[in-house]
């Protein structure tokens, strides 16, 4: 009986099936159907539940960062506390009694020329420590939302100055996390501060905008200006560097705008998904 034989055809029109081989019939087809459903079904399953993991993680490290955050807030505000309550006000005794003094000395006497020097000394340590306990409180969110906490230190940093300051707020306020509006306050206090310390301003305007999906922080001044592709040389370029740091931290856009002896312009841009709700 032959093993091996060889069919020569003239063309494939010449085979003929007759009957398919009896394991591919219809109850294998099915099989093998519900098969790849079931295993697609787990893997679209598998996908679901990793995703719903990785959220459940972000949002467990974003509350675990929330409660770090508001445990490093307590500690500086307990800290600022403490300087305001000791140093600051033993500073503040000290400067009064040294300026009694001052008055029942002759004007020219060593005495009072030394005295004028340690009053003098003892001013700006006092205004260090107030800066120092301003720096670090963060309860002024506690009491105000983002827009009066700016306003509160528009007047803390002018509070001394011959300065015309005005502030606006437009829009339907409303609250963003405790690290979000943290954020966003130091870096309209250290806009504000530029302004101040380095421009010569007789004017500020700090605007406030709340809008659908955004938030907008717009500090102006009329005073030096600056020339914003000279070399970094100064104390505002590199407050301008750490707003630049900031707002990319943050994940906002900073604009900014000024040219010799014509102002400055700062306008921080943070998009927010949190709606806006009037309060």
């Amino acid at each position: 009986m032959p093993r091996e034989f060889e069919l020569i055809l003239r063309s494939p029109a010449d085979l003929q099936i007759l009957r398919r081989p009896p394991w591919w019939n219809a109850e294998r087809r099915a099989r093998l159907l519900g098969t790849t459903t079931a295993v697609l079904g787990i893997v679209v399953g598998f996908i679901a539940w990793m995703a719903r993991r990785r959220l459940r993680q972000s949002a467990a490290a974003r509350q675990q960062s929330e409660a770090e955050f508001s445990v490093i807030l307590a500690e500086r505000n307990r800290i600022a506390r403490e300087i305001h309550d000791t140093l600051a006000q033993g500073l503040g005794a000290i400067s009064i009694h040294l300026e009694l003094v001052k008055d029942q000395l002759p004007p020219e006497s060593d005495a009072a020329i030394h005295l004028a020097k340690a009053s003098g000394l003892t001013r700006e340590s006092l205004r260090a420590a107030r800066n120092s306990i301003w720096n670090m409180r963060s309860q002024i969110l506690e009491n105000h939302d983002l827009a009066g906490a700016l306003a509160g230190v528009l007047d803390q940093l002018t509070e001394s100055a011959d300065i015309d300051c005005r502030f606006r707020v437009t829009g339907n306020r409303f609250r963003l996390p405790p690290t979000t509006e943290n954020n966003l306050l130091r870096i309209g206090q250290e806009a504000i501060s530029n302004a101040v310390k380095h421009s010569g301003a007789k004017r500020i305007e700090v605007t406030v905008a709340f809008s659908p999906g955004e938030i907008s922080i717009h500090v102006k001044d009329d005073g030096c200006g600056f020339d914003l592709n000279a070399e970094p040389t100064g104390g505002h370029h590199f407050g301008l560097a750490g707003l630049r740091e900031r707002a990319q931290e943050l994940g906002a856009t900073l604009h900014l705008a000024s040219t010799p002896g014509h102002g400055a312009e700062v306008i921080l841009d943070f998009p927010t998904t949190i709606p806006p709700s009037g309060t």
